[in-house]
């Protein structure tokens, strides 16, 4: 395990300064006013990490400080908390599988793509998901053990984990459920003693989740905007949300396909395959212990499939995908013990292939997830575009591009024309910009899933307009570069 950990560690600190994302910038600039006194009250929807940054922050400020340190720093504190997630799989793996089992099966977590890319970045996610999955081990543990005082201590990881970003509320449905079936089947003396147990807990846990979200005092009617956006119910959600980003108008976009799509992505078609076995041993050999994680997998699919398009993203499911990794093993281990309680020679050879198979598209998945790791420590173009627009635009260049981490930051802030997202593209003739900077695997991505937007109509009118040229490219290079297509256009005087 210790092996797994160390792995774990240095896949997501490669490259530890590359290219930043705005969900960094707002979390460190977050915890920097804090430090300051200008502590950000209406931030509610997502919370908590700032609180860890905000210690790291104050011993750094007796050293060297800057931008790049405080993402240094964030990092690394970021790289803990996915440490973190990986121990407590094995911890949730471990409680019901056994000790080697557990080891087996926490291979794929440890070099999961996704996993990697938000134990690498500054944002609120990654401790939601540790939040989750250490409330998961406490609910699994006092379900075994029989304990409702574990399964009450359950509710403080979870407030940890709705503080981080409100979405992990979904986990109150299925618990909630839970306990009403637990009520049910109880007697008297139990149902009393349950009741007083889980009111102590909720207590404390709503105690955290208000220190970790003091604006909820002040600014409760914040909380019910997020939620009326997230179901569609209103259409500032946008502006609540907190991170401007380009996936949140998708209107074009099937959530249902997408989802699917990217939860075989996030697994891999082989894991997939073993998730659906398990899932349909769950009801055969009734190992009811597993329908909790099971009805997180399935009840974040569905709220988010059915959610609005305002809030599409595919890491929004990925704490419903975190219990794949918990469900995974079971059709394995059944099969297993199947083989090998048979005798004969065949038997133990197929069940010793069974574990080699898994091991072999567990390893493949390794060095998937080594590469994707290693592309942090590459130039980003978004970098390289940022650093040809300080070169080469004048200071009285008006230059258009998206508020968004897809794009590059503009060098001289104060000459930037923002758009927020793909639909609010202006018409060219009305453009007050002199260069234009496109990303053409955005443009590829809005084609191949059939949306139409206001930035392809934008797009189509600049490239057949004769009073704008290409003047710079950038294109990832294999082993040297990664991050998108981008174009720069400039305008040029027509005779």
């Amino acid at each position: 395990m210790i092996i797994l950990l160390a792995v774990s560690i240095f896949l997501r600190s490669w490259g530890l300064t590359s290219h930043s994302v705005p969900d960094e910038s707002f979390e460190i600039d977050r915890a920097l006013n804090a430090l300051k006194g200008n502590f950000d009250w209406q931030r509610i929807g997502k919370g908590g990490l700032y609180l860890l940054l905000i210690p790291v922050y104050s011993i750094e400020s007796f050293f060297r400080q800057g931008y790049n340190v405080h993402l240094l720093s964030g990092r690394i504190v970021q790289i803990f908390i996915g440490m973190g997630i990986v121990y407590y799989i094995f911890r949730n793996l471990m409680l019901l599988y056994g000790y080697k089992w557990a080891l087996l099966f926490t291979i794929p977590v440890v070099f999961n793509a996704q996993l990697i890319y938000t134990g690498h970045h500054v944002n609120v996610q990654n401790l939601m998901f540790l939040g989750l999955i250490i409330h998961l081990y406490f609910v699994l543990r006092g379900l075994k053990e029989k304990d409702n005082a574990v399964l009450g201590l359950s509710l403080l990881p979870l407030s940890l984990a709705t503080a981080s970003q409100l979405s992990a509320a979904i986990t109150l449905a299925p618990f909630a459920l839970l306990l009403a079936v637990r009520y049910a089947t109880s007697g008297r003396t139990e149902r009393k003693e349950t009741i007083r147990i889980m009111l102590r807990y909720a207590a404390a846990s709503v105690v955290l989740y208000v220190v970790m979200t003091p604006g909820i005092i002040f600014f409760p009617g914040s909380s019910v905007k997020n939620i009326a956006g997230f179901v569609g119910l209103s259409s500032q959600a946008g502006a609540v949300t907190g991170t401007p980003s380009s996936y949140l108008i998708a209107h074009d976009v099937n959530f249902w396909k997408e989802y699917a799509r990217y939860a075989l992505n996030f697994f891999g078609t082989f894991n997939c395959f073993l998730i659906f076995a398990s899932v349909i041993y769950i009801f055969i050999k009734q190992k009811w212990l597993l329908l909790y994680p099971l009805s997180l997998l399935i009840i974040f699919y569905l709220v988010f499939a059915n959610a609005s398009p305002i809030v599409y993203s595919g890491r929004y499911i990925i704490p419903g995908l975190l219990m794949g990794f918990i469900i995974m093993p079971l059709a394995v281990i059944g099969f297993y013990d199947r083989l090998a309680s048979l005798t004969g020679k065949p038997f133990r050879l197929a069940a010793v292939a069974v574990i080699f198979l898994i091991a072999l598209n567990f390893g493949r998945g390794a060095v998937s997830g080594a590469h994707y790791s290693s592309q942090f420590s590459l130039a980003d173009t978004r970098d390289i575009v940022s650093d040809w627009l300080r070169l080469n635009a004048s200071s009285e260049d008006r230059i258009l591009l998206e508020n968004t981490c897809n794009f590059p930051v503009a060098p001289i802030a104060g000459r930037a024309v923002y758009v927020e997202h793909w639909n609010l593209y202006p018409r060219l003739s009305s453009l007050p910009a002199d260069l234009v900077v496109i990303n053409v695997s955005i443009l590829n991505f809005l084609s191949s899933k059939g949306s139409g937007t206001s930035y392809r109509k934008f797009y189509d009118e600049l490239i057949k307009s004769p009073a704008w040229v290409v003047v710079h490219s950038e294109k990832p290079a294999r082993g040297k570069s990664t991050g998108p297509e981008l174009l720069i256009y400039k305008r040029i005087s027509v005779k």
